[in-house]
């Protein structure tokens, strides 16, 4: 028999294995339901049903429905108030004559309520729309009718901003006796109908063709119109279709469009969209997979359409709920028999494309989006013989992160609370009921960060999870799911990872807190086929004020020439003035230069000539004219000479060509366009003009940069802007400038700019400059590409402040150096920034990189080794205990 001791180790070793399969099976945020805070119902000797509940503005609740007394239901409608503690404050009875139907109410501006519905008087065959306005104490302050010729039916009803109210609904206007004399109506108009604050009619319309119309759902526009969404048989091409009307203030039709196909599509719902156009959900015949799918068409403002989307398989779907999402998507809800009889969640993003869909076995009926972005699902279990209400959470992806049930008869609404708590309204046992549940417990929340940001395939990538925190506790175990089929827990923040192939994987961190709660996050990580050099040092070059660096150059001593501009040092000079630093191979300081005219001089190229000096490029603001300053190795000047054209022009690159003479390449404004094109001139060795070339555009594409390849052609480079954000843009020519290929680099999201590049001793190219993404700083953003501009491999480095590359080289040992600005956020300034990069290599120099041991091979069903090992461990405790 097993001890004691042996039982509480084999109990211990079971909470492990249970924590372990938790997580491998999980992957989502999990907690605790919310507890109930109270239950209560409220009636009478009769049935009570809630056919609408709300939400007061003072917090409270209103229930409206019917009784019945003896099995007879009369047509009074039963109102209900209660605080917002559940409490009954009042409830009253509203008496309807023989016949009529209650359809809806609405809390109005001034606290009190709004009826609608249909009364038909004794003895006759019209049907007419009615309206009733009671206070906030539930007294009837006045009750209408609306006679018009026909046989009415009320749908929905709005306030509108004079505070009056708009009514849709729809009007069969013909009549005939059927072969029992009984009184038959057909052909039905859409119905709207206009009040004042008091109920008194100020107009109605009815708007439709030959066939059948009607409106379903009325809103106010912004500009004090209507818009009706309903169904068509006049219009359209099937046998009915999605009518959308338009009218003005006055109800006067300003454009009506249908949209369907050539069976039945209808309209469920109807939203003005951030955008100010339309959308609207419901359901098609027409188009899909199948007999009835999910059927969502977005329109702009003057109900054109945009885009129209179908959801479904080969049975039948049906549509619930939609709200839009804070990303600008979409959020549908429905059920569906074509996966099952399940109802059905779907996310689209803001062209209506599905980014996730999930299906749920219980019979829910509808959700509610709350603040934080998750959503709460209602329904039941849909057994005859259970009872039981399902309350479901879910994040905001849709995954499931509690279950609550309750027993009831119906649920009609769920609401969240201003505590953060929620409250359920619907019938049991014959009477209104309602349920506050309390805010569930905090989950951890789940951040992580990787280094290096562009990796390579077999290189160490460290995790970190540092950011990661439990409000209410402390978390207790990571799960990182690497997205290559490895699987790790572990107790620590950090842990580190590699990759075999190249391509793109989805990291997902889950967390678990001490009270069983969980998060996760994922993250997407891009693995290039080559990793990134490694940064060996950097070096800062500045003063108390701005100092930029635009070019550089490797000098024969493996030292470095930086050049660029500086307000720096110099005492009482306004103006910005041309500066050169040269170091050692190491890039330590040995000496500079400052290049002083009368207006401010900028250097933005610097190349070493065939006599050992150098050739400085830039502009001078003396002339607004390119400026070409020649030296010696030591930064001496030998020669300087301006030219340019009739405007601001600027050069981005120079060369020395091989017959001794000079290459530059740049932007000018000189030729009568109105955006800078690119510019091209070529001189004799003594800086005098042989010609020049202009390429220009309109601001979209802009070449400022200019290299001579080894096989005497040339590269150029500079930005393309086509969608607002600038790209790099790369263009190779032969040694007659002929285009052999171009490309562009860049990310959607991101303004990318070049500033320097370098082809390198593989035949490809080394291009370094900035990248900004939206409400983000600036970072130095370096790339290399193949011999045909094809990416290998990209890297950024930078902090805070606005980081600049601002000019690159290959290095005499086969690494890279880049030139640039720091921006430290302080009062010192910009400071010049060297960096230097080795050779490309697969793993990091030097370092402990901290890791928690081999991922776990993960099997088809996650968890499944974990969970044979630690079952095999017990096994292994009970033995021993046995033999003892």
């Amino acid at each position: 028999m097993v001890d004691k001791i042996a039982l509480k180790e084999i109990i211990l070793i079971f909470a492990v294995l249970l924590t372990v399969l938790v997580l491998a099976l999980g992957g989502n945020a999990r907690a605790s339901p919310p507890d109930e805070e109270w239950n209560r119902t409220y009636g009478g000797s009769g049935i009570d049903r809630a056919n609408h509940f709300q939400q007061t503005s003072d917090g409270g609740y209103i229930f409206a429905g019917t009784t019945c007394l003896y099995e007879k239901c009369s047509s009074d409608i039963r109102l209900l108030r209660t605080d917002s503690n559940g409490n009954e404050q009042w409830k009253k009875t509203i008496g309807l004559s023989y016949d009529s139907s209650f359809d809806l109410i609405q809390q109005t501006l001034d606290g009190g309520y709004i009826l609608a519905g249909r009364t038909v008087s004794s003895g006759m065959t019209n049907r007419d729309t009615w309206v009733a306005k009671i206070d906030a104490n539930g007294n009837e302050q006045w009750n209408r009718t609306f006679k018009l010729d026909g046989y009415e039916g009320t749908s929905y009803v709005w306030q509108t901003s004079d505070e009056g109210y708009v009514l849709a609904g729809h009007i069969y206007t013909r009549k005939y006796p059927d072969p029992k004399g009984k009184i038959v109506y057909t052909d039905s108009d859409a119905l709207l109908i206009k009040t004042d604050k008091n109920g008194n009619p100020e107009w109605n319309k009815t708007l439709g063709g030959l066939k059948d119309e009607w409106g379903r759902i009325v809103q106010q526009t912004s500009d004090g119109g209507y818009i009706l969404a309903g169904g068509t048989e006049s219009y359209g091409s099937g046998k009915s279709d999605i009518w959308l009307v338009r009218t003005d203030h006055e109800g006067e039709e300003q454009w009506n469009q249908t949209y369907g196909g050539n069976s039945s599509d209808w309209a469920n719902s109807v939203q003005e969209t951030f955008d100010g156009g339309f959308i609207i959900a419901g359901g098609t015949e027409s188009y899909g997979a199948g007999h009835r799918d999910l059927f969502l068409v977005k329109t702009d403002l003057n109900g054109n359409e945009q885009w129209n989307r179908t959801f479904g398989g080969e049975s039948y779907e049906f549509y619930s709920h939609l709200e839009q999402t804070t990303d600008g998507g979409y959020i549908l809800g429905g059920r569906t028999w074509s996966f099952g009889s399940r109802y059905w969640l779907i996310k689209t993003d803001a062209d209506g494309n599905m980014q996730w869909d999930r299906t749920f076995d219980q019979r829910l009926e509808s959700f509610l989006q709350i603040s934080d972005g998750c959503l709460i699902l209602t329904g039941d279990k849909g057994l005859k013989q259970d009872r039981n209400i399902m309350l479901v959470k879910t994040n905001p992806e849709g995954e499931e992160q509690w279950v609550k049930s309750f027993e009831g008869d119906t649920i009609h609404s769920v609401l969240q609370t201003s505590d953060g708590g929620y409250v359920l309204a619907g019938d049991k046992d014959s009477d209104f009921w309602l349920v506050k549940l309390s805010k569930e417990g905090p989950v951890p929340t789940a951040l992580f960060r990787y280094n290096p940001g562009y990796t390579g395939a077999n290189q160490t990538i460290t995790f970190d999870a540092s950011a990661s925190y439990d409000p209410d506790g402390n978390i207790t175990n990571y799960q990182w799911d690497f997205g290559d089929g490895n699987l790790t827990n572990t107790t620590e923040k950090i842990i580190s990872h590699s990759y075999d192939l190249k391509g793109k994987y989805y990291v997902v961190l889950t967390l678990m807190d001490n009270d069983g709660a969980m998060n996760s996050t994922g993250r997407e990580l891009t693995v290039q086929k080559l990793a990134p050099p490694v940064k060996k040092w950097d070096r800062t070059f500045g003063g108390t004020g701005d100092d930029r660096v635009y070019s550089m150059w490797q000098t024969s001593d493996g030292g470095y020439i930086l050049a660029g501009t500086s307000h720096s040092y110099i005492k009482g000079h306004r103006h910005t003035d041309a500066r050169l630093v040269k170091t050692d191979p190491n890039g330590n300081f040995e000496w500079e230069k400052f290049i002083r005219g009368r207006e401010s001089d900028e250097v933005y190229s610097i190349v070493r000539t065939n006599d050992g000096g150098f050739l400085i490029a830039g502009r001078t603001y003396d002339a607004d004219s390119i400026w070409i300053m020649k030296s010696d190795f030591e930064g001496n000047e030998q020669w300087n000479d301006t030219f340019g054209g009739y405007g601001f022009d600027r050069v981005k690159f120079s060369d020395q060509t091989s017959d001794g003479g000079f290459i530059f390449s740049g932007s000018t404004a000189s030729h009568g366009i109105v955006s800078h094109s690119s510019l091209l001139v070529r001189t004799d060795p003594e800086g005098s003009e042989l010609w020049n070339m202009t390429y220009g555009g309109t601001g979209f594409y802009s070449l400022e940069l200019f290299s001579k390849t080894r096989d005497g052609g040339y590269l150029l480079g500079g930005i393309t802007s086509p969608l607002g954000s600038s790209d790099v843009w790369l263009v190779r020519t032969d040694s007659e400038g002929v285009e052999l290929w171009n490309r562009t680099f860049g990310d959607p999201d991101s303004n990318d700019r070049l500033y320097s590049f370098q082809q390198t001793s593989d035949g490809g190219y080394i291009a370094a400059g900035k990248r900004k993404s939206e409400g983000t700083s600036n970072d130095i953003w370096v790339m290399k590409t193949d011999s045909k501009g094809k990416l290998q491999w990209q890297e950024s480095f930078g902090g805070t402040g606005y980081d600049v590359a601002r000019s690159v080289l290959q290095t005499l040992d086969g690494g890279y150096i880049i030139g640039g600005d720091l921006d430290s956020c302080s009062n010192e300034g910009i400071d010049f920034w060297l960096i230097k990069l080795g050779g490309i290599s697969g793993e990091p120099e030097g370092g402990n990189i901290r890791t928690d041991g081999e991922p776990v091979k993960t099997p088809n069903i996650p968890g499944f080794s974990a969970s044979v090992s630690v079952l095999g461990l017990m096994v292994c405790v009970g033995l021993a205990r046995r033999r003892r």
